[in-house]
């Protein structure tokens, strides 16, 4: 159990007088490898001491239902806090997650029929992949975002200066959209949506992998170079028209720019998977769900991509596969959860 042992060894590295806070997402899907600590953790519904009650409702004006107090309620149960409120979006969009998060069906069915047919930009959209056009219309809509950076690259500054701006200004539009996929192969998959938007999107003259405007996605830590799994870059060229790839390092950090040989294991991105975008949040996504069903599609895969999109989630999937997708989880158990918590039963 990876990261249990990952736990446990940060545990055991803490000083006694240590305090140590997790915060994070328990809904969202849990990490590739074995467990999922903190929605385990979180199973147990907080449970307050009446001395704790009472100093929230005196310091905060935080009233506690009678259920959420109990004169035996321990020390782990206590110290598990719920945030209500999100700053990355509001709106349809929160409406959305919300009913994801705890399997509203009918109320998520409800919000994607409303919008059916509208565009990225949109707070929500829903495209049916199976009716007559529907994956041409989602490509055309993939396409028409992404192209957003094309504009910028028609001309390269030749100067310093002005080429950092440049290239600042592409990586900011290029991290604004961003295709999601629930599977790495197939039509619907990763790979199948960026072989057509690479298809649609190479410029003239660049029959290569390597063409200016190419999304990368780093797929092994390099720390020498300074890239990391996970990392997202663009293929750009220099002053000196020398192809090279780039990567947004903090607003007061000059971008990294890296040869291409340096990324071997570097693969487009104008696709990623939901499981590859975790931790990471664009103003845009598009979600693909494939036609037919798959064990990765469950409550947690799409509570997690509709969550990455700050202004805008356009989704294309079938809606009846919707229930069968809340209602499955994804989560990894490993017991930890029945050992805090032995008062609980089930999944």
């Amino acid at each position: 159990m990876i990261q249990h042992e990952l736990m446990a060894a940060l545990l055991r590295a803490l000083p006694a007088q240590a305090q140590l806070i997790l915060l994070g997402d328990p809904d969202q899907l849990a990490s590739v490898e074995a467990g999922a600590v903190l929605a385990e953790i979180c199973r147990g519904r907080p449970v307050y001491p009446p001395a704790t009650a009472r100093d929230l409702a005196a310091r905060w004006g935080i009233t506690l239902t009678a259920s959420a107090t109990r004169d035996d309620a321990s020390a782990l149960e206590a110290a598990v806090v719920r945030l209500r409120s999100s700053y990355r979006f509001q709106g349809p969009i929160a409406e959305l997650a919300r009913a994801i998060r705890v399997g509203d069906v009918q109320k998520t069915i409800e919000l994607l029929r409303t919008h059916a047919g509208a565009e990225v930009g949109s707070a929500l959209g829903w495209i049916d992949p199976q009716a007559n056009g529907g994956r041409e219309r989602m490509v055309e809509l993939a396409e028409t975002a992404w192209r957003s950076t094309q504009v910028l690259l028609e001309q390269v500054p030749e100067e310093a200066a002005a080429h950092d701006a440049w290239v600042r200004a592409l990586l900011r539009t290029v991290d604004e959209f961003r295709i999601l996929c629930a599977l790495r192969e197939g039509p619907w998959g990763v790979a199948g949506i960026n072989a057509v938007m690479t298809a649609q999107l190479r410029p003239p003259g660049y029959p290569g992998a390597w063409y200016p405007g190419r999304p990368i996605l780093v797929q092994r830590n390099d720390p020498i170079a300074g890239v990391y799994n996970g990392d997202l870059g663009l293929v750009l060229p220099d002053t000196a028209g020398r192809l090279q790839v780039y990567f947004a390092r903090g607003p007061q950090q000059a971008p990294l720019c890296l040869h291409p040989q340096r990324l071997g294991d570097a693969a487009t991105a104008y696709a990623l998977t939901v499981h590859k975008a975790q931790g990471s949040e664009f103003q845009r996504v598009l979600l693909v769900l494939p036609r037919e069903d798959a064990p990765v599609l469950s409550r947690e895969l799409l509570y997690t991509a509709v969550t990455r999109a700050r202004r805008s989630f356009l989704a294309v999937t079938p809606l009846e596969a919707l229930p069968r997708i809340l209602d499955r989880h994804g989560r990894r158990m490993s017991g930890l959860a029945t050992r805090l918590f032995p008062q609980l039963s089930g999944p």
